[in-house]
């Protein structure tokens, strides 16, 4: 557990008023030896050590706990948050406040820059909601308890015993122009969508690597250039999904790629089981698994599952195995790594992050 002395943020130079008030009361006490500079000195002197006394015994009677009703939630839910505080000691506790996580969630009804006070055996129990802002699983709530010192001057911090880590359901998005979705997911070569769809119609200009079945030739004669057929949704088949997870997001930034991973992954594979058509999943969590997904209940299960979080290790997947398995299928790779680390993305702005697509 992480424990820190830092001086007043918005006054920094507080922390100098120590020494300076020690230096000034021994020079009191070297000029007059009365009762009452021997009396400043030691209050001085002896100020500092009974602080930091005192803030151990809140760090060894305080008792706080943070819960929701279940570990699992849906980003944008307001979910409802419950503190309780105990005083176990027997001092009371005065002017303590919180650190919160708060580029993660936001708070509704919750006192989050009050501060707090307990009496000896005092109980306190605050009650609110907050909202997960980003898919994944990670911290929310108090991060840190804070004791503030003395006229302000120092703070003394300490982390949580126990964080309050929930696992955060994406939200699926429709896109605005379903073509798009079934052009990048459904094409033979499936790479980032380009934006040569022609309006008003299901064709878009030749991409090397398009079957020749798939050109539409009298249109093409028209135009005087090669057209290709974007494939109907009768055409669309099976698909295979193979999802490259990256680490444990630490920061907020590869938190925020995640939530962009998982937020693509989501509304492509809703967009398959909501046309009736089967996709298989493969993803690695204690190694390499895969799952079929064809109905609301079986995407409702790999819906918790990634939202429990898919990591990848230095295990390469069976490639073979997968390709195997895969069949006549279409297989897409879908990379954490190519999705950017900013809250801005959405699938509407997307290119349609999909790489290495081949058939099998």
């Amino acid at each position: 557990m992480k424990k820190k002395i830092r001086a007043n943020p918005d006054r920094p130079y507080y922390l100098l008023l120590y020494p300076a008030a020690l230096f000034l009361s021994i020079l009191w006490v070297s000029f007059y030896g009365s009762p009452l500079p021997y009396l400043v000195f030691y209050t001085v002197l002896l100020s500092l050590p009974f602080w930091l006394l005192y803030v151990l015994i809140i760090f060894l009677t305080l008792r706080i706990y943070q819960s929701t009703p279940d570990v699992f939630c849906t980003k944008g839910e307001s979910v409802p948050f419950e503190i309780q505080l105990e005083n176990t000691g027997l001092l009371p506790m005065g002017d303590l406040s919180f650190e919160w996580e708060e580029r993660l969630a936001s708070y509704e009804d919750v006192p989050a820059h009050a501060r707090f006070s307990l009496r000896p055996g005092e109980k306190l129990t605050l009650n609110g909601n907050l909202r997960c802002l980003y898919a994944g699983t990670y911290p929310v709530g108090i991060l840190r308890i804070r004791v503030n010192g003395p006229f302000g001057i120092a703070h003394f911090r300490f982390r949580m015993p126990s964080e309050l880590r929930l696992c955060v359901r994406p939200i699926i998005e429709e896109s605005s122009d379903v073509r798009k979705l079934r052009e990048a997911l459904a094409s033979d070569r499936s790479k980032a969508y380009r934006e040569d769809v022609l309006p008003g119609n299901d064709l878009r200009r030749y991409v090397p690597g398009d079957r020749l079945n798939r050109i539409h030739w009298k249109a093409s004669a028209r135009q005087g250039e090669l057209l290709s057929r974007l494939p109907g949704e009768n055409e669309i088949q099976g698909v295979c999904l193979l999802l490259k997870a990256s680490q444990s997001p630490l920061t907020f930034e590869e938190i925020v790629r995640r939530d962009s991973f998982y937020t693509y992954v989501v509304s492509a594979v809703w967009f398959f089981v909501r046309m009736g058509k089967h996709i298989r999943i493969w993803y690695e969590k204690s190694g390499w698994q895969s799952a079929v997904i064809d109905s609301a209940p079986a995407f409702n299960n790999f819906y918790r599952i990634l939202a429990d979080g898919i990591y990848t290790s230095s295990a390469s997947p069976d490639m073979q195995k997968i390709k195997a398995q895969s069949g006549n299928a279409l297989l897409l790779t879908v990379s954490e790594e190519s999705f950017p680390e900013n809250p801005g993305f959405s699938m509407g702005q997307a290119a349609l992050l999909i790489s290495d697509a081949e058939f099998s």
